[in-house]
């Protein structure tokens, strides 16, 4: 008898692309199926994905995509709200249409009705034709507040119809949920003599396979995928559970600091040593905005009092022995839009989106009255500078956790203001208050603004020529370094030598940008051609004729960075070290005693 697979929608996903879940279902019944006899039914009720599945599916015979979603109730339909102004965010809208006016005050409202279809009709209907052999289902959309597909629908079907026309195989994508929800959903299955099988596709911990066993070979085979995993994870917990070279370091260097003599709490800068900051949530639109309607016409302002960043500089330098960098914009500012199309603009970071246009990224910025934004890997973000340079106001709903030192250049209290604005109003902040950003920006975040703040910190201010250094640069990109260099250039013009020419910041450079990270957005083609210096024709041969020596990147640049100490006085060299991490305490004591002038752009401390 013909076998039937059968797929579930998914939770989330590029509007025209199939994702892992997808592909991985895809790649298992591509294995094991036949593309003549067997049958393959994929719900999805997006339109543009149906037609990716479409084309991901070509040559197989017997393929149905259903575009609807799934319940109880056959014949069913789900309302779902938009705006036309309404970019490709979540599958078809929201369900509720207030969340489209907030995001859209002036947006046009629209609806869309999905089809619903019974699970338990479908597979009544298909098991009377072929045995369903595998069900494949996202676990993630199930658990959703308000969804129409529900799990209950598949248990009751379980429970009232015999037990040949079972699906024999289950399984689940459970990426992001809690492992009580996981446990739950397997109690269910068991109870219907399913049993755990391990993972048959994808990474570990994103899904789990149940599979009905009709014989003992089928159980047999069960225990040994369940037993794979249990073996994988009991690796994985050896391994974590082993302290690594660096955690003993740390280790002894946390002793060392609570000893008298020896380590300070001067050289830590980390108040995780070394371990990673954790992945940022999605920020979702209830996150956000408050429940229920708001008055949208309503605008808000507040003063923004943030104090002088270079007296915080001068205390974390008093403290740590290291001055804080942040990133910043090196092009022109997009004009303050005076009529915003949006409240907040439609890319949510986490979410895929893509431009390969730098000003229809930015234009979609400029048309919103706010940006969100968060850390990524560090607290300091390129996105955070691109959102104020459009002339958006940044939403950054995790502000108040910025660490002290961390961020300086930037409105910290005022950007925390925003969020409690939002949350409480849900409404625009007003002209007067952008213009107030906009003020701030241009006094702190442009790159040559910054350029000044690092030569004025140590005293540098004056000097009429500058050797920037970076062996690296040229090919691959690091954004603090490389908006440094622009930012001199835009101070000292040809009086910026660069040992190492960086072709890609020059407007008529031939360099393939888009092969760049982040496709080169916001530092490609900055600088008029005439910028350039003589060094960049002709290596420098004598240090001497330089006032000072900018390391772009000490990271990446070490080992040659060590070497101009030699011919170069330390009091006049400043090194930046521009990652998403701060130095770990040993690193740090080196490049302090080094004795150049040191510049941190994470300093994950408020100590």
């Amino acid at each position: 008898m013909p076998r039937v697979f059968v797929q579930l929608p998914e939770k989330w996903g590029p509007s025209h692309v199939p994702t892992a879940f997808r592909q991985g279902f895809h790649a298992f019944v591509s294995q094991r199926g036949n593309s003549l006899i067997d049958s393959v039914i994929l719900f999805e009720p997006n339109h543009e994905r149906a037609i990716a599945l479409r084309n991901m599916w070509q040559g197989w015979r017997n393929l149905t995509i259903l575009e609807g979603e799934v319940g109880e109730i056959a014949d069913g339909k789900t309302t779902y709200y938009f705006a036309d102004e309404d970019l490709p965010v979540g599958e078809n809208g929201f369900q509720d249409p207030w969340p489209v006016l907030q995001r859209f005050p002036r947006g046009h409202l629209h609806h869309r009705e999905i089809p619903q279809f019974s699970l338990t009709s479908v597979i009544r209907e298909i098991g009377s034709t072929g045995v369903v052999t595998l069900a494949s289902i996202d676990l993630r959309r199930i658990r959703r507040s308000g969804s129409s597909i529900d799990l209950q629908s598949l248990v009751n079907y379980l429970t009232s119809n015999p037990g040949k026309s079972w699906p024999s195989v289950i399984h689940c994508s459970t990426t992001g949920l809690r492992s009580d929800e996981v446990d739950r959903f397997a109690r269910q299955l068991r109870a219907y003599g399913y049993m755990n099988a391990g993972r048959v596709w994808g990474e570990a911990r994103t899904g789990i396979t149940f599979v009905l066993p009709r014989n003992l070979l089928d159980r047999i085979a069960s225990i040994k995928g369940r037993v794979r995993v249990l073996a994988g994870r009991a690796v994985v917990w050896g391994r974590d559970s082993v302290a690594t070279s660096k955690q003993r370091e740390e280790m002894k260097l946390r002793i060392a600091a609570a000893l008298p003599g020896g380590v300070s709490r001067s050289d830590f800068i980390d108040d995780q040593l070394a371990s990673p900051l954790s992945p940022a949530p999605v920020v979702q639109l209830h996150h956000v905005l408050p429940q229920g309607e708001e008055d949208l016409i309503r605008r808000w302002e507040f003063a923004i009092d943030e104090g002088d960043p270079r007296e915080l500089a001068a205390e974390c330098r008093d403290r740590h022995g290291v001055l804080p960098v942040s990133f910043s914009f090196p092009k022109p500012l997009m004009a303050i839009n005076p009529d915003p199309q949006w409240l907040i603009s439609p890319i949510t970071p986490g979410l895929p989106y893509t431009f390969t246009n730098e000003q229809a990224y930015l234009d979609s910025y400029n048309r919103a009255y706010l940006g969100i934004t968060h850390r990524k890997a560090g607290w300091d973000c390129f996105r955070h500078v691109e959102v104020m340079a459009s002339g958006a106001v940044p939403l950054m709903p995790d502000a108040e956790d910025i660490p002290k030192y961390s961020m300086i250049h930037y409105p910290k209290k005022s950007l925390a203001k925003v969020s409690e604005n939002i949350m409480r109003f849900g409404c625009a902040p007003s002209d007067a208050m952008r213009h107030r950003f906009r003020e701030y920006f241009l006094e702190h975040l442009t790159s040559r603004a910054m350029a000044e703040y690092v030569l004025t910190s140590v005293g540098l201010q004056d000097v009429s020529s500058i050797l920037f250094v970076d062996e690296r640069l040229p090919h691959h990109n690091d954004y603090q370094s490389v908006l440094t260099l622009i930012g001199l250039k835009q101070m000292l013009g040809v009086n910026c030598h660069v040992m190492f020419p960086t072709e890609y910041v020059y407007e008529d450079s031939h360099y393939p940008v888009e092969t760049l990270y982040g496709r080169g957005f916001g530092y490609t083609k900055v600088l008029s051609a005439g910028a350039r210096s003589v060094t960049e024709k002709k290596p420098p041969s004598d240090l001497s004729a330089f006032d000072a020596l900018v390391v772009g990147s000490i990271t990446r640049n070490e080992d040659l960075a060590k070497r101009l100490l030699h011919d170069f006085p330390a009091e006049r060299t400043i090194w930046i070290h521009g990652e998403d991490g701060p130095p770990r305490p040993r690193e740090l004591l080196l490049l302090r005693s080094a004795g150049t002038h040191l510049f941190v752009r994470a300093i994950h401390t408020s100590r």
